[in-house]
């Protein structure tokens, strides 16, 4: 089992990305159990964290800012469970980009299985983008910090809208018929 992920500052495109990622999976389904939901593609073993929609804010951000821990658990579970062999969860966003959740990944898949997309975009195209939505400047703020954070902390992949794209279909699974 592989974790692939897709961190960044708000509004540098994670879900946009993972959107047009997901259309490449083939036929998906939405799976709620508590507070995690996911879309699973049984043809391509793969599982993509969140709810995606045409809202503006989908993905992990509609997931409860307390799904962390239960995350965690789950994932523990699935990467247990030998049936999960060859299979890759996704997910991008705020609600797993954090040190208990990346320390926990990491302990259990190291940097063989598990990547990590930091999503870059330029100063002045966050600016623009950031006025288009309505968001507390301080925690946009804090958002850059902890990116910056993280970058530090972590064996993150830099990436770019441009790149992004080419980096998450190298992640995808090959067709396993064991």
């Amino acid at each position: 089992m592989q974790v692939v992920a897709i961190v960044g500052r708000p509004a540098s495109g994670k879900s946009t990305a993972m959107q047009r990622h997901m259309a490449l999976l083939g036929k998906g389904h939405l799976v709620k159990k508590g507070l995690l939901k996911y879309h699973v593609y049984p043809d391509s073993c793969s599982i993509v964290m969140g709810e995606y929609d045409e809202e503006q804010f989908s993905g992990t951000d509609r997931l409860s800012k307390q799904v962390a821990p239960h995350f965690r658990t789950w994932l523990m579970d699935m990467a247990c469970d030998p049936e999960n062999f060859g299979w890759v969860v996704y997910w991008e966003g705020e609600r797993f980009s954090n040190k208990p959740c990346l320390d926990f990944m990491y302990s259990i898949f190291g940097t063989f299985s598990m990547r990590v997309f930091l999503l870059e975009v330029p100063e002045e195209e966050l600016t623009a983008r950031y006025e288009a939505r309505v968001q507390n400047p301080t925690w946009l703020l804090c958002m850059k910090t902890r990116m910056t954070n993280l970058a530090i902390m972590y064996p993150l992949i830099r990436s770019t809208n441009e790149s992004i794209d080419s980096l998450l279909n190298s992640t995808r699974p090959p067709n396993l018929e064991l």
